[in-house]
């Protein structure tokens, strides 16, 4: 992932030099980890804050210390999570959120064993609204699964 949020930050930086004006929207699957029982909790919210990822690194957004912990742990060097927080801040203005939201981009956690769907529970709207309170910037709905356009997810 630090590799893919790398070559995108470069590539991106590489194009405001050529052309001022480009935007990018970056599509991403907005997920949604639920709880199947109280004792699944911590391990939902890890999943939860982990879905973050690939826009935290784009974006420059400071993760927890737990998020932070994860990275270290798995191969991102402090020096490298410093490089993403500036590179990412200083692109971010160029950016429209793309958010991709499919019924299957629920998922029911229990404390131990397999993650399942959980089907629709809380819907484009309300995981779209935590992407945007994470990162305050502009929002695209970028792909859905619904073929009745008119069950799809619509701006109110």
């Amino acid at each position: 992932m630090k590799h893919l949020a790398r070559a995108t930050l470069l590539a991106e930086a590489a194009i405001i030099r050529e052309q001022p004006a480009a935007l990018f929207v970056q599509s991403e699957s907005s997920e949604y980890f639920h709880a199947a029982e109280p004792a699944a909790l911590p391990r939902a919210d890890f999943l939860n804050e982990k879905r973050f990822l690939p826009l935290d690194l784009c974006y420059g957004h400071d993760v927890r210390a737990s998020t932070y912990e994860y990275l270290i742990d798995n191969g991102l060097t402090r020096q490298e999570y410093h490089w993403f927080l500036e590179q990412g801040a200083a692109i971010k203005s160029y950016c429209i959120m793309g958010n991709d939201y499919y019924a299957s981009n629920e998922h029911l956690v229990p404390a131990r064993g397999e993650i399942t769907p959980s089907g629709e529970i809380f819907g484009y709207y309300v995981i779209t609204e935590q992407y945007f309170d994470r990162y305050h910037m502009p929002v695209m709905h970028t792909e859905t699964n619904m073929s009745d356009v008119q069950r799809a997810p619509a701006w109110l």
